[in-house]
């Protein structure tokens, strides 16, 4: 594979990860197809974690060996927010891992079908084909939710970020993951996940 079909793959899923969510309170682009649940402007912690729930939720069953669903479900409500960068605002950045695929290209495609009856739907151009044996394809919103897909024959990763938000129902919640960090001795909860170079949170 050259080096410039490669670098063009990377740069096109890692351009979808690093798209900031529009600031609280700013004009979106108008959407061109139709758009999964509508959120609030300023959604709720809950509103996040519904959202979030439902859009892995329906990915969770062609999930090869992925954790038992209600088990993967209840984390969602456990995971602390991060960080959307300068505006201030928070998000959820939930991930699904799985066992590896025997064909990746028809993971993502049955993916994409998903994502498309949530509304989410992908562009050819958020395809990258198969690269080394993984498939990875990406899917937005407008209003900055953006699913990252990485199918091969190792692992399977669905990577979600949900729409921004400054309610004080997030900060709640990362102030308390941090209360309950120092309280065990663990780490307490990153600022912002780290993307992987193919915006997959690792």
């Amino acid at each position: 594979m050259s080096r410039s079909i490669r670098t063009a793959a990377v740069v096109l899923l890692g351009a979808a990860a690093l798209t900031g969510c529009t600031a609280p309170g700013a004009t979106s682009p108008e959407p061109t197809t139709e758009t999964g649940a509508e959120m609030s402007e300023n959604a709720t912690i809950e509103e996040l974690r519904a959202d979030a729930k439902r859009v892995l939720g329906a990915l969770h069953g062609i999930v090869p060996a992925a954790p038992e669903k209600d088990e993967f479900l209840s984390r969602i409500d456990a995971l602390a927010p991060a960080s959307c960068g300068s505006s201030g605002a928070l998000r959820l950045a939930p991930a699904l891992e799985g066992g590896g695929i025997e064909d990746p290209a028809a993971f993502v495609d049955e993916a994409e079908r998903i994502l498309a009856e949530l509304g989410i739907p992908s562009t050819p151009e958020d395809r990258n084909g198969v690269l080394d044996g993984d498939a990875y394809v990406g899917a937005g919103l407008p209003d900055g939710r953006m699913v990252a897909i990485q199918a091969g024959p190792e692992r399977t990763m669905v990577q979600y970020e949900t729409a921004c938000s400054d309610h004080e129902s997030l900060r709640d919640a990362l102030d308390q993951a941090s209360d309950e960090a120092l309280e065990t001795g663990d780490d307490a909860p990153q600022s912002a996940p780290k993307p992987s170079r193919w915006g997959i949170h690792g």
